[in-house]
């Protein structure tokens, strides 16, 4: 068929089988044509090869040994190993944990003893001696010049120690309220004069110090924290801290809580015990003069019963009423000197136990203030050790993060770790069916993820005793924990990295080694026996067949103890009948 392009008077004429005489037809035949070409010459190279090969083998048997995989036989030490994976930790760490802090041992509605908010009957109103009636009053012209001077020295007695007790209860009083700075007012606000005998020492607001209103629990002091009475918490805010990775130094300040409340209650309760201290040197100085008051009532007695014994010298001139006055002026004279001298040991008892009392409860305001020194301390945390700070996590914002300064955390809450960079140590884990493959001592190569080019030596620190618990894990996959100790460190070794163990299982420090593929061995002739093993080796007339003897082997290779000497080329796989 054709057609008649337009605007040209040509006719031409197209076939269907006419397409390879256009440009691109060309093209293709010399595509073919070029592969053709290179078809023949590999034809031709392989038919020259084929005859070489035959006139070779007619002529002297030889093989070319370019036609058999080979490798060569070497030394060197071999060992056979087992693989286990783990990670890194450190052998010796600290770990940081939030603080607990311990108020006062007295609860939010507890107080001291009763000694202490009601004083105590040992430092009492001294009693009011009374001169002998017939002594003041007598007619009798001999004893009105004695009478006046020892009623005067029993009035001043009394006076002595009516001053002493006065001073004892306002003594007593302030050392009950710098005692009483925690506890519960009182409410037996007692004593109804002088002759009860009794101190009532309420607490008010200021004896408790500034921080008082702020304390747990209210202005009655802070609950029992820790001690099973269930009251509010201390407020623990990390304040500072330094960053993680650093190095530090044993002592060094690694993080501060907020103090700040901490530091003030310590004020308060060094102030409140230095007010007990000073209380107690005035009790001192009142109990001395209480002791020296009744002992000038004592004399004060003895001398209105001398007294009395001279007046009853004169009853043979006194009048038989003022006889009988006499004799009844001595009778109590007697026995008020009878009853003072008898109160003598009770009132040094009482001294004595009023004493030990306050004293004790200065060593109970001792060990309060020691609790609050201790927590103002315990907000400071210094490194225990030398090494790296490793932060723990905490759950921030809906996601786990790094903890860091403002974080407001909890009692006994670990936030961070000092771990020794100079003794690390690997976790690992093997199954249980080749645990009993492993022994303690055992040494071992480490490799690390993050550092190809890094390997340490380490050995088998210690083995589990039990396996592990299987977790996501099937539960027939039982692994038994393995810690390995590294023999030798490098400072970019830090805890959490992930490293595979091998094992050295057995070695042969230098032996002679060939790769397994060249070694074979042939089925048993007769039951039981060992089967042969041999390896072809090359030579100048062709492949030769040697038996040889195997010691230790591994995956890759195993130890010629005869039959193979190092530098020979033996084959990877077997040689044709006809090479051999």
């Amino acid at each position: 068929m054709g057609w008649v392009a337009p605007g040209s008077g040509r006719f031409q004429m197209h076939s269907h089988n006419s397409v390879g005489r256009g440009p691109e037809g060309r093209s293709r035949r010399r595509l073919g044509a070029i592969v053709a070409a290179v078809a023949a010459v590999t034809c031709a190279a392989w038919l020259v090869r084929a005859a070489v090969s035959g006139s070779g083998a007619g002529k002297s048997g030889s093989v070319p040994k370019t036609a058999i995989h080979t490798v060569r036989v070497t030394s060197g030490r071999l060992e056979r190993t087992i693989r286990l994976t783990g990670t890194t930790a450190p052998e010796r760490f600290a770990a940081l944990t939030v603080p607990q802090l311990r108020g006062s041992r007295h609860g939010p509605n507890s107080s001291l003893p009763s000694s202490s908010r009601a004083g105590t009957s040992a430092i009492s109103s001294a009693p009011t001696f009374r001169a002998s009636g017939g002594s003041s009053s007598s007619s009798s012209a001999i004893s009105t010049a004695a009478a006046p001077s020892s009623a005067a020295a029993s009035s001043g007695a009394s006076g002595a120690s009516g001053g002493a007790a006065a001073s004892a209860q306002a003594g007593g009083a302030t050392l009950a309220n710098a005692l009483n700075r925690f506890s519960t007012p009182s409410k037996a606000a007692s004593s109804s004069g002088s002759s009860s005998g009794k101190r009532t020492a309420l607490t008010s607001e200021s004896d408790k110090g500034s921080t008082a209103s702020s304390l747990p629990g209210g202005s009655n002091g802070p609950p029992a924290v820790g001690s099973g009475g269930g009251g509010d918490d201390w407020h623990v805010i990390l304040q500072s801290v330094v960053p993680p990775g650093s190095h530090v130094r044993k002592g060094q300040v690694l993080a501060e809580f907020d103090r700040q409340y901490q530091l003030v209650r310590l004020d308060d309760f060094r102030a409140g015990a230095n007010t007990m201290q000073e209380s107690l040197k005035a009790l001192r100085q009142t109990l001395d003069v209480e002791s020296k008051a009744h002992k000038a009532s004592i004399a004060a007695a003895k001398a209105d019963l001398d007294k009395a014994r001279y007046d009853l010298k004169t009853i043979p001139v006194q009048s038989a009423i003022a006889a009988e006055r006499l004799k009844l002026a001595e009778q109590e004279a007697s026995a008020r000197y009878k009853e003072l001298l008898s109160e003598v040991k009770l009132k040094e008892a009482a001294r004595a136990s009023e004493w030990r009392m306050n004293t004790l409860e200065i060593e109970q305001s001792k060990i309060e203030l020691g609790r609050v020194e201790a927590n103002a301390n315990k907000l400071l945390i210094r490194a225990p050790l030398d090494g790296i700070t490793v932060m723990s996590s905490t759950w921030r914002g809906g996601e786990f993060g790094q903890i860091q300064a403002g974080d407001e955390l909890h009692p006994g809450m670990m936030f961070a770790r000092v771990v020794d960079s100079n003794s690390m140590i690997i976790n690992a884990t093997l199954n249980q069916s080749d645990i009993e493959l492993l022994r303690v001592g055992y040494q071992a190569h480490v490799r690390f993820d993050a550092y190809p080019d890094l390997e340490l030596p380490a050995r088998i620190f210690s083995i589990g005793a039990m396996p592990k618990t299987g977790g996501f894990r099937a539960a027939y996959v039982k692994e038994v924990p393995v810690v390995l100790k590294l023999d030798r460190l490098d400072p970019r070794v830090i805890p959490d990295l992930s490293v595979s163990v091998d094992v050295v299982l057995a070695a042969e420090p230098s032996a002679v080694l060939a790769p397994l593929e060249g070694i074979f061995t042939d089925a048993p002739g007769a039951p039981g026996a060992p089967a042969a093993r041999y390896a072809f080796v090359g030579t100048a007339g062709g492949w030769e067949r040697r038996e040889v003897e195997i010691g230790l082997t591994n995956n890759v290779a195993a130890v010629i103890r005869s039959g193979l000497r190092p530098g020979e080329v033996i084959a990877s796989e077997r040689p044709p009948q006809e090479m051999r």
